[in-house]
């Protein structure tokens, strides 16, 4: 059997994995010849991935995906669960760069060798290298970094009134989706997509979401950026354009009713979206006001178990998936942003992906989450203060979300 051909992929529920590793050392089905990578549910295509560089762990170790639960909650519950209870079971993980961190301050990643930081940093976005390094040890490798842009079907921009060749304005977006009676779909990847819009709200309006990582860290949404935002968030809700961030989002805009979208480059690879490439356009997130816009942006970082007996082998195997070649194929085959902007700036990739040139200037000015051991539960509470979006007023909610983070930096319960 070829060496491709023995990659397995293992779909695990919530329950089975969480039973799995609450269980006291290794579980009876443990080979120690497989290398195990865990990837969340509807990643990268990691099968395909790992079938290209399972050859870089040697010809004693073969490579296996093990797929998490797609729900933010259950799969931050499932992988610390089992980093705590197994961590020689866990050898490679795909991770939102927010949970570096976490993680890695609890010590269950490996530092990068000095051997490999070089070539993983070299020429990364700062925004994204800044989310794997702790304590000043880099401890994942930087991979994806994808910011929002808007999409739209040209003639529906048009009618709106919307000068594309400017940038776009959150009122001009929402007055004119409304007189047109289409929607403003919003994309709820990983289910942050509330607090990625509300943390760009924010920053588009001068303020930041959290400055600092402790649990003394600055909150920026009891001031006028957090008002701002808010009375943003009530428009919508107000105007009726759309629900604010939903997991349909991108099926929606597909519908009849579609007009306009919030999405990272993968929505111009997305199957609802194949039959509308041909009179699709893309711009830059919209801004607040006249201020420069600050889009939320998604970084993927590739990070090795502090407990994997085969370290070195899985450092080799990063190498081999964040190579250039290799995320230049991610780029193409699903619109993923890679986190090394000389990969979009390839002539070969700038030709076969339309926006690549779109997607490079909005990498520059995205900010992704910020750089706290605390982010999920940072994120809970903004979730619980800022949703349903038609419940937020700009004299409560900014004032009852920033109590609600403060607690939830201090470790208090809601």
């Amino acid at each position: 059997m070829s060496r491709g051909g023995r990659v397995a992929r293992t779909a695990l529920t919530t329950v089975a994995l969480v039973l799995v590793a609450s269980a006291c050392g290794s579980s009876s089905s443990d080979d120690p010849s497989v290398v195990r990578w865990y990837v969340a549910a509807g990643d990268v295509g990691s099968t395909a991935l790992a079938e290209t560089c399972e050859p870089s762990l040697g010809e004693d170790l073969s490579l296996e995906v093990v797929e998490l639960p797609a729900d933010p909650d259950a799969l931050h519950t499932t992988l610390v669960r089992r980093l705590d209870a197994d961590p020689s079971s866990v050898d490679l993980m795909t991770l939102d760069g927010a949970l570096v961190p976490e993680l890695g301050t609890a010590g269950f990643l490996a530092p990068v060798p000095s051997a490999a930081r070089t070539a993983l940093a070299d020429g990364v976005l700062p925004q994204a290298l800044e989310q794997t390094v702790v304590d000043d040890r880099m401890v994942a490798a930087p991979w994806l970094f994808d910011p929002q842009l808007l999409w739209f079907r040209n003639v529906t921009a048009e009618r709106a009134g919307l000068d594309v060749t400017k940038p776009i304005a959150w009122a001009d977006l929402i007055s004119g989706a409304r007189r047109l009676g289409v929607s403003v779909q919003m994309t709820d990847d990983l289910g942050s997509g509330l607090v990625d819009w509300v943390s760009a709200l924010v920053a588009s309006s001068g303020g930041t979401l959290l400055q600092g990582a402790g649990p003394d860290a600055k909150v920026g949404l009891g001031g006028a950026p957090g008002r701002q935002a808010a009375a943003l968030v009530q428009q919508v809700a107000e105007s009726g354009v759309g629900p604010g961030p939903d997991a349909a989002a991108v099926e929606a805009f597909a519908g009849i009713d579609g007009g306009f979208l919030l999405a990272p480059g993968t929505a111009y690879t997305d199957p609802s979206l194949t039959a509308l490439q041909p009179e699709l356009g893309v711009v830059q997130y919209p801004r607040v006001g006249e201020t420069e816009a600050v889009p939320p942006a998604r970084g993927t970082v590739l990070a090795v178990s502090a407990g994997s007996r085969h370290r070195s082998e899985v450092f080799d195997l990063v190498q081999c998936l964040a190579a250039d070649e290799t995320v230049a194929s991610i780029v193409l085959s699903t619109g993923h942003a890679p986190a090394r902007p000389a990969v979009l700036a390839d002539r070969s990739v700038r030709s076969a992906l339309p926006f690549a040139r779109t997607l490079a200037a909005a990498q520059k000015a995205a900010r992704p989450a910020p750089v706290t051991p605390y982010w999920t539960a940072v994120r809970r509470a903004v979730v619980d203060t800022w949703s349903p979006i038609s419940g937020v007023t700009t004299d409560r909610t900014p004032t009852d979300s920033q109590a609600a983070v403060r607690a939830a930096l201090r470790g208090e319960l809601p």
